[in-house]
Parts: C-alpha cells; structure tokens; sequence
C-alpha cells in the first residue's frame, strides 16, 4: 500500500496531493522570494531540526509573465548534505554537563566549570579546523562524563546485574535528567535569542542570564554512596548560565556548520541570502559560526514575535507554510513556476550481507537497489549507516510476509 492512498484513507476529508511536490529547502525559502523584486539570485538553506542538520541550495530567477501578468519563477533547487548533529544533540550535551556537575555536588567536591574542560582561553573554531572534528575539543569533557558514571549511573542497560529496586533507579536518573536537559534547552532558546535579520556587531556588554533549574515540582536522582545507590528528593542549588552552555556548544554548532558548508567554500560569496530553518538555528551560536564562513551576506529567518511560543511554532511550521502558499499562489494563477531538482544525491548506504545494494552519494533519480534471495530464505538482516558511516541501524525484514 503506498502513503498517498494510506493517508487518503486515514484523512478523508483532506485533499492528498501526489502528483506533484517541492523540495523542503525551496518550501522554507518560498515566502523570502515573493517579497524580493526581479532578479535572479542564489540562497542557501540551513534547517537544523531536532535530529538533523540539513542544507539545500536554491538559485531562483523571479520575472512577470508577459502574456498573464503572472509571477515567472524559474527553480533550480537540489539537496545538499546531512549530518546528525540537531537539537537532540544539544540537550545531550547539556545532560553529559548536567550529570558532571551533580556527581561533584554529591561528592562535595568544588564544583567544576566548563573552562575545566572547554578552556575559554582557546579558540573553538580553529581548534576543530585543525583536528577536522570536535572529537579533540571534547576529548577531556567526555572523559570526565564517562567518570561519573560510578557516582550517578544513568546508563541502564550496563546494569544487567543489578537489583530490580536499582534498575528502576537507574532508569529514572537517565529519563529525569534527561528532562531536565531538555527544559534548560529550551529556556537557552528562548533566553538566547534575538531578532536575526542581518549580520550585525556583538554587544559586549551583554549580561549572562541564568538558567536556574526551578519548573519542577519535585527532584528525584539517586548516586552511589558507600556502594548503595541513594535518592536524593532535595532539590541542589546549582545554577547554569548561558555563557557556559554556550561555551559548551560551540565547538558541536561549528563543526557541523564547517563540514556542510566546506564544499562551498570558495563560492559562498556568490550566494545572496541563508536562511535559517528549525528551531535550533534560534541559538545565537549559528549566527556567530555563519559569520566565519560568510562575511556581508544577508542572514533571513522567520519575523520577530513578542511571543515565544509563537516563535517556536513559526521556526518549526516554516516549511509546511511555504509549502501551503505556494500552493495557494499556483492554483489562483499568482505564480508561473517552472522547478527542476539538481544534484540530489543518496546521504546513507544500505548493506545486505557483502553486498551494498543503496550506494551513499549515488544519484537518487536513477539509483536502484536489487536483492536476490533464495527460496528458502526467510529473513534479511539489512544495514543502514549515516552520511559519516559512523552509525550503523540494523533491521530484520521478515520476506514470508510478501
């Protein structure tokens, strides 16, 4: 059964369109070209969701109809390249912190700050230029993360042996911090954030805000004292600032920037406009990054609102509003367009035994995987890895079933 019939049947009173589709960078970008005048001009589109970093680029020529008077637009659209680094990964970070600081807590230990392990005194951006990754950066962050593991265990499934009682305490170390993590992400987002129209000077005499962990209405960690694992329901005085969670989160934000935008190297200057998309790129982070990269260009995002929670929902529906408009535009004859799908390449690779059978980077247009089995074969162990073949998924495909 395929998807459009499947949603048709589940949303009966919704129209499926399966005939036709926009890329989701040139969707993003679609309200940013109906307010320019006519001209032809490249942009690039960074949308940095909650899983995944992705950049599209868009050349767009935009002219009236002279027979209708409608809006000519001539697309060029192509996907670009993906990595896994998104707005999950940020709260991991800020959970391995997190956990580093309530393990020395319970210790009573002086509490560490993040120039232990990030020193401020380095420069961030040329340190993971030379290493070509943030692996360096981290390296004495993660050491102290995988430390604490002793004090407050968060990593359930290496506790096999294990009570039960201790199981479940373990368990909920892991999803509470996790919560926590989150929330302080969030409250960054909204503490951090400023109206990114244009690339403008820092103001240096900014003050940190705090980001005081107080939305909870009760605490409940459990760490290792004398060999048995205690919860602890009183609340720690520990307090995070945005300075040190953007000292934290610097190095993750500029390599994934530099790795997506290294192939345009020499030709960004010929991009007119980027637009950020997804509601990790409200960090301010993305536009200190992009401003080593690009030097003059205009930064676009979705307008200002007075209303945080109207903010968040405007990054994240940005795509879905484009895509509606366009829609909208085309079928009242506003718009002419003509689009057409570039260099739109594989980003994983798909493994059955020895054989690839999706081969990363292929073109996916023409690209086609072919399997032979045998009759008696029941089941297929498929392997999929990322763009960095640094992640591998395993599934099991039951083939009695077709």
């Amino acid at each position: 059964r395929n998807l459009p019939s499947l949603l048709s049947q589940n949303y009966p009173d919704y129209e499926v369109i399966d005939k036709e589709s926009i890329d989701e960078g040139f969707a993003v970008l679609y309200d940013t070209i109906m307010k320019e005048e006519e001209v032809t001009k490249k942009a690039l589109i960074i949308d940095c969701g909650g899983g995944t970093t992705d950049l599209a680029e868009c050349k767009f020529t935009k002219s009236k109809n002279s027979k209708n008077g409608a809006i000519k637009l001539e697309i060029e659209s192509s996907s670009g390249d993906s990595d896994n680094f998104g707005g999950d990964k940020i709260t991991e970070r800020i959970f391995q912190y997190m956990k580093i600081l309530y393990s020395d807590h319970f210790q009573e230990k002086p509490k560490r700050i993040i120039d232990d392990f990030i020193p401020s005194s380095i420069d961030i951006f040329q340190n993971v230029d030379e290493n070509n990754s943030s692996e360096k950066l981290y390296e004495n962050f993660k050491k102290a993360y995988l430390d604490c593991e002793k004090i407050i265990p968060t990593e359930y499934e290496l506790h096999n042996n294990e009570s039960s009682s201790n199981r479940e305490k373990i368990k909920n170390n892991y999803y509470f911090l996790r919560e926590l993590a989150e929330e302080m992400k969030k409250q960054f987002f909204v503490k951090s954030s400023i109206q990114r129209n244009t690339f403008s000077s820092d103001n240096d005499n900014k003050q940190d805000s705090d980001l005081n962990v107080i939305y909870l209405n009760k605490w409940s960690l459990s760490y290792f004292e004398n060999n048995e694992l205690t919860r602890v329901e009183n609340f720690p005085e520990i307090t995070f600032t945005i300075k040190e969670i953007n000292q934290l989160i610097k190095g993750d934000i500029y390599a994934v920037v530099s790795k997506l935008l290294i192939k345009y190297d020499k030709d960004l200057n010929t991009y007119k406009m980027i637009k950020l998309s997804g509601q990790s790129c409200r960090i301010d982070i993305f536009k200190e990054v992009l401003k080593e990269f690009i030097s003059g260009r205009s930064l676009r995002f979705s307008k200002s609102s007075n209303n945080d929670k109207s903010k968040e929902l405007e990054l994240k529906l940005s795509c879905v509003k484009g895509a509606i408009n366009y829609f909208n535009d085309k079928n009242k004859g506003i718009i002419d367009p003509y689009i057409s799908f570039i260099n739109t390449t594989i980003p994983y690779s798909i493994t059955v035994g020895n054989k690839d059978i999706i081969i990363k980077d292929d073109d996916i247009n023409k690209s086609v995987g072919i399997l032979t089995r045998t009759a008696q074969t029941k089941n297929i162990e498929i392997l999929l890895k990322n763009s960095e073949d640094t992640k591998t998924i395993q599934h099991s495909i039951d083939i009695s079933l077709y």
